[in-house]
């Protein structure tokens, strides 16, 4: 019984050790990663304009061009929202009026 007790004292070391040991070799030997978001979103940025100014074919600033964009979005979120409000509205219409004939019914 002790020799069993031992032995799982033994290994419970063992891993605890193992695994001390795996994160060191892993945090010494290895590169860590990270990334620049901001270079990221300033060749996203430029990609974009090229392709509006290439699409557009015309050479229109990139102010210009980040305007139109700033309008044409703002049009479509407003057009989803009201569109969103809507279906939003007709939806509770229809709730209060089945919640009506419900009750209609439960009280015939």
């Amino acid at each position: 019984m002790l020799y069993f007790i031992l032995q799982i004292i033994i290994f419970i070391v063992l891993i605890i050790l193992v695994h001390y040991l795996w994160n060191i070799f892993k945090d010494t030997f290895t590169v860590k990663k990270t990334k620049d978001l901001n270079t990221t979103i300033e060749k996203y940025k430029l990609l974009m304009e090229t392709n509006f100014a290439t699409h557009n074919n015309t050479s229109l600033p990139a102010s210009l061009i980040k305007t139109d964009l700033e309008e044409n979005e703002n049009e479509l979120i407003e057009n989803d929202l009201n569109q969103f409000i809507s279906e939003l509205r007709n939806s509770e219409l229809r709730n209060s009026e089945l919640r009506n004939s419900e009750l209609r019914t439960n009280y015939e």
